[in-house]
């Protein structure tokens, strides 16, 4: 049974490593939050909840696992709709998806330092510093988060580090971001 799920596993990765490289990316990003919280059910009650993601527009979140990918999730969908904005005008949301930000994260270390690592395409737009524009977009949604952007130059190979933690029993299919997801047909 264990040796099937393996399989079904490497067939999975395989096959987000295939539409990560027909989406031609040329930007490797990564978003981190820098939260550090462990979800600890025996922790004290009137200590009160531990911050785990922490952003300026959004209440205190639950810190389950579940939901921390679910808020990383939401954060990544809030990031591009900035960044779209930003490089596309105010009328962004209109613009046909194969023209906006296309691409994929893999949110990773759910129970720790939760991350995710994207492989984007960025539409063609003024000469913008997309590194600076990243950090600025994902300072405004997180307190304490860092980005890391890298023009990418060996595409097998980036796309190999995103998704080296695919192959983990404790993958979940809720911890893979399309970018499409967040844009109406």
């Amino acid at each position: 049974m264990e040796h099937n799920n393996k399989e079904q596993r490497q067939r999975l990765r395989d096959a987000y490593m295939k539409l990560g490289l027909q989406m031609q990316p040329t930007a490797f990003v990564t978003l981190t939050t820098n939260d550090t919280v462990k979800t600890d059910a025996r922790k004290k009650k009137d200590q009160g909840p531990p911050k785990a993601l922490t952003w300026r527009h959004q209440g205190e979140p639950k810190v389950s696992e579940i939901s921390k990918t679910l808020d990383m999730t939401r954060l990544i969908g809030e990031y591009l709709a900035m960044m779209d904005r930003a490089l596309l005008g105010r009328n962004w949301s209109q613009v046909s998806p194969d023209q906006r930000t296309d691409g994929l994260f893999i949110i990773e270390h759910t129970k720790t330092n939760i991350h995710a690592h994207g492989l984007l395409r960025f539409p063609a737009a003024k000469t913008r510093d997309l590194e600076v524009l990243t950090l600025m977009k994902w300072n405004r949604l997180t307190q304490s988060g860092d980005t890391n952007f890298q023009s990418i130059c060996d595409v097998d190979r980036v796309a190999e580090y995103c998704m080296k933690e695919m192959a983990n029993v404790q993958f979940s299919s809720d911890q893979v971001v399309l970018t499409r997801q967040f844009m109406a047909a």
